[in-house]
């Protein structure tokens, strides 16, 4: 988690710019300390007809997927998932079994797509996860005193992998930020959210370009999603109720590699579908660091 440092005047200039309808306060759960915060306003209505990546499922429920005949890894993973289940296991031993099998391969896929197969049984395993098999309730909640809104518990973080669980109150915001070759996929436990994510472009006249891929709600059941390299990389999160999210990044965030988590003010041009990101410092911005109380990832 970031730490917070007194740079009132910047994070305020930066949120009048990026929002259309001005910041809101979040009040906090208790008490908080005396640090700035950087706080922007949930919208409701999205516009229409963008797609996304999104796979929707029912808590705990096997979906109806389609899979390809020649997907025996998915087809297994959804027989595993289903026989798990069934015996009141956890999704989660379901998820941690595959990226266990599967995280060096994902971790070098790079930016090229993963394999399909990949792909289709790690979602298949998110199907199943629900809040109770990673011991993540709405009372976790009250617990945040940032005033950003934000709690975040860390499961697994090594440099092929970050497995990771971010707590939102209600009007809190992820900033508009980056995932520079990476690929993310995680699930929406429960709680409403709006993201809103753009496909970077190819810079003009030095400044860096952006076309709109998806403006959407996702919950209240519960979500599976991902994003890549080059389709809604770059995305901002916005709790419009209580929520909370477990997220798997791969490979993990490293600055000395170039995959730094870069923030961004966004600039509207002409085309409402295109815009300019212009990278801003957020100093201020920072949230609250939670135990993990959830089953272990690591065996042993």
């Amino acid at each position: 988690a970031s730490s917070c440092t007194t740079r009132a005047q910047r994070a305020a200039a930066w949120s009048r710019e990026s929002q259309d309808d001005g910041p809101a306060a979040i009040a906090p759960a208790t008490a908080a300390p005396a640090r700035s915060a950087l706080a922007m306003r949930a919208h409701d209505d999205p516009p229409s007809g963008h797609k996304a990546r999104i796979h929707d499922s029912k808590p705990a429920v096997v979906r109806d997927r389609s899979l390809s005949t020649d997907s025996e890894l998915s087809t297994r993973t959804l027989s595993n998932l289903s026989t798990v289940l069934d015996a009141g296991g956890s999704g989660a031993a379901v998820v941690f079994d595959v990226l266990h099998k599967t995280r060096d391969s994902l971790a070098a896929t790079g930016v090229k797509e993963p394999p399909k197969h990949l792909v289709e049984e790690l979602c298949c395993a998110l199907d199943g996860l629900c809040a109770q098999d990673l011991q993540v309730s709405l009372e976790d909640t009250l617990w945040i005193s940032a005033p950003t809104g934000i709690g975040y518990q860390d499961i697994y973080s090594g440099p092929e992998m970050t497995l990771c669980i971010f707590v939102l109150r209600k009007g809190a915001v992820l900033p508009l930020h980056d995932h520079p070759g990476m690929h993310v996929f995680g699930r929406l436990l429960f709680g409403r959210m709006r993201v809103r994510s753009y496909d970077p472009a190819p810079p003009v006249d030095g400044l860096r370009q952006a076309v709109l891929h998806s403006d959407m709600l996702i919950g209240p059941d519960p979500t599976t999603y991902s994003l890549g390299p080059q389709e809604g990389n770059v995305h901002e999160l916005m709790a419009l109720e209580d929520s909370a999210f477990f997220d798997i990044l791969t490979p993990s965030y490293n600055p000395r590699t170039g995959r730094d988590c870069n923030y961004y003010r966004r600039q509207d041009s002409a085309d409402p579908r295109h815009c300019v990101l212009v990278p801003v410092e957020l100093h201020n911005f920072c949230m609250d660091t939670f135990d993990y109380m959830g089953p272990r990832f690591l065996r042993g």
